[in-house]
């Protein structure tokens, strides 16, 4: 069954209810124009002394985000479980400091942090790691926020009941024109994911110094490590539309393409280093190689400028050569038999995600590169 995370495109994504989640969303914001008004329980905490004592870890990443991120703490103190939560703000050398908005929230256990380097998203969740003290993490991102006061508290009470590694909930997209996607079950973004930290640490799962779609490589590599994972069908987490967002701000398929691509460089060579079985990698090769055509086919479509996409077709080209020779065992070229019998790309073609004449003419045109 071809699964969310298989790749960025809307094919994955449903719509929901907009009405019920605006509802829901005026709500949230008529109880956060309070909370700064909130009994004053705790003194923010810049050290790690307390950090220990709390189970769950929410750590933001944030950059030049202090516009949005009071919306993000007021949605954290919203929790039921807020006494049992500890916040890392990872300030990637934003123009000014998050003391005075943090100040606001005093009765939130905040740690900030501050990269002596802008290092991107990424990294900056890799800091937050690096420094965490806590049972279990997630992320969320400073313009972004969690959308029901229970949401915490299901995702730490379904890894604990489950004892699991990973707890993956549903998240709503909030889109440009103020419709929303529903990401069920998704396996690309960090969304709406709570990670128990020992296993994170045990297996050395770190993230790629990229500067997007680092995500992706990350719950991949989690996954192949043997993490016991489990989906809850609940919706914690409010992916906000912000235009200045490194994903929002142009287009993102031209602008971070190569990162995706270096991305599977990553995932691949680490799986590699890590002995990780071989058929197993090759559905993770498989998996990027689907959706490298599909990009393909979005930037055809889209008429890109031919520059652009024999530029792109040689990044291509250049990742098949590299794991052909290491990893596969399927006759690709000539688009074997063999070939189609692979269970994901036999998903891909039942669901018309892939056709197989356009795959064929995107194979011979990556053959002709190599």
């Amino acid at each position: 069954m071809v699964t969310s995370g298989m790749c960025r495109l809307p094919l994955y994504r449903k719509f929901v209810n907009v009405a019920l989640l605006r509802d829901g969303v005026a709500v949230f914001r008529a109880n956060v124009a309070h909370l700064p008004e909130f009994t004053k329980k705790k003194k923010i905490c810049y050290g790690a002394e307390n950090m220990k004592q709390k189970s769950v870890n929410i750590i933001i990443p944030a950059y030049n985000a202090h516009e949005t991120i009071g919306q993000t703490l007021a949605s954290i103190a919203m929790q039921d479980n807020v006494d049992d939560i500890a916040i890392t703000v990872v300030d990637d050398c934003s123009k000014e400091r998050y003391e005075e908005i943090t100040k606001k929230y005093e009765m939130l256990n905040i740690k900030c942090i501050r990269n002596e380097k802008n290092i991107g998203c990424g990294q900056s969740r890799q800091v937050g790691i690096d420094h965490c003290r806590s049972k279990y993490f997630m992320f969320l991102d400073a313009d972004d926020c969690l959308i029901h006061p229970n949401g915490v508290a299901c995702l730490l009470n379904t890894i604990i009941e489950h004892k699991a590694d990973v707890v993956i909930s549903n998240f709503y997209e909030e889109l440009e024109n103020g419709d929303y996607f529903l990401h069920e079950k998704d396996d690309v973004w960090m969304h709406g994911k709570l990670f128990r930290t020992s296993f994170i640490k045990k297996h050395n799962v770190r993230f790629s110094d990229t500067r997007a779609n680092e995500d992706h490589a990350f719950n991949i590599i989690v996954s192949q490590c043997g993490a016991k994972r489990v989906s809850v069908d609940y919706v914690t987490y409010l992916w906000k539309n912000n235009p200045n967002s490194i994903m929002r701000a142009g287009n993102a398929y031209i602008n971070y393409i190569d990162q995706f691509i270096e991305n599977a460089h990553y995932t691949l060579d680490d799986l590699l280093s890590r002995g990780i079985k071989i058929n197993n990698i090759i559905e993770v090769y498989l998996q990027y190689y689907i959706t490298m055509y599909g990009y393909c086919n979005i930037f055809l479509a889209h008429q890109y400028e031919e520059e652009f996409v024999d530029k792109y077709l040689s990044l291509v080209s250049t990742f098949v050569r590299k794991f052909n020779d290491k990893i596969t065992k399927i006759d690709y070229n000539m688009c074997s038999d063999a070939f189609y019998e692979n269970t994901l790309i036999n998903t891909c073609l039942d669901n018309r995600i892939v056709f197989r004449e356009s795959l064929q003419s995107y194979f011979n045109i990556i053959e002709s590169k190599i």
